[in-house]
């Protein structure tokens, strides 16, 4: 068991395109800092890491994609076993920071930092509320915006640090 000073949390698998973001701020806290990332690898892929990459641990549970309203409605059921992966890994590895890069996976990180009165950083690249669930009359939608916005909104006023790509977000 390894004592990091810091964990990126992403709800990808962090190599592929989509999490260049991840990797630099990985990449550039590793030059400082002891760090490891946490992905989740949905597809269950055979990922092959690179000796870069040493500090990735994986979270191999195949679970569906989908960056629309219904595949994010898909993937509720999966996220709590996600979360407690997570949490296990923050309470092994104790880091003085974590750093949450989205909405799937601030619950876990946010619950640590109460418990460890550690540091939150939310890394917010996309509002959930704004941008995955459709703006429609349909009352589902109304339902889900309404529990998904007031909930990324907490967790933004009780993060450490947020990061946030716009002044619009």
């Amino acid at each position: 068991m390894e004592l990091v000073d810091i964990i990126l949390v992403k709800s990808d698998p962090i190599i592929n395109q989509s999490s260049i973001r991840a990797v630099q701020i990985t990449r550039s806290l590793s030059k400082r800092y002891s760090v490891i990332a946490l992905g989740w690898n949905r597809h269950h892929a055979e990922l092959e890491l690179t000796k870069e990459e040493k500090n990735l641990k994986l979270f191999n549970l195949k679970a569906p994609y989908g960056y629309e309203a219904y595949g994010i409605l898909r993937l509720v059921a999966y996220f709590p076993i996600f979360w407690v992966w997570v949490f296990f890994k923050l309470c092994m590895h104790k880091p003085k920071i974590v750093h949450a890069c989205d909405l799937a996976t601030v619950l876990p990180c946010y619950i640590y930092k109460l418990l460890f009165r550690r540091k939150l950083v939310f890394d917010v690249l996309d509002r959930y509320g704004m941008t995955y669930i459709p703006k429609s009359r349909n009352s589902f939608f109304k339902i889900l915006y309404s529990l998904v916005n007031p909930l990324e909104e907490f967790f933004a006023r009780n993060s450490d640090v947020l990061l946030a790509v716009s002044d619009r977000i």
